[in-house]
């Protein structure tokens, strides 16, 4: 018998279309990739950033905002020595 696993959800940010990655930096900050081609910070303290860090809406299609898309931007991946070479 396996003892019964409890999930839960915690809100933290709001502001953003569809958010599709979250990535942890080593100074306990995140980012967050929306779809809609934005990369924002995220503060300690769960404060998104007004101004995205990386904009590349400009490189993507436009989305239907109104239903589900599989296009724009899908996921954030940050180099193995980020730390160290940003």
């Amino acid at each position: 018998v396996h003892a019964a696993t409890q999930v839960a959800l915690q809100l933290v940010a709001e502001g953003v279309v569809s958010p599709v990655s979250y990535t942890a930096l080593p100074d306990g900050r995140a980012l967050v990739a929306d779809q809609i081609g934005f990369v924002r910070l995220l503060e300690r303290g769960g404060a998104l950033a007004e101004t995205p860090v990386l904009s590349l809406t400009n490189r993507l299609s436009a989305i239907n905002r109104g239903a589900f898309d599989e296009r724009g931007l899908q996921c954030l991946a940050l180099h193995p020595r980020f730390a160290e070479n940003r």
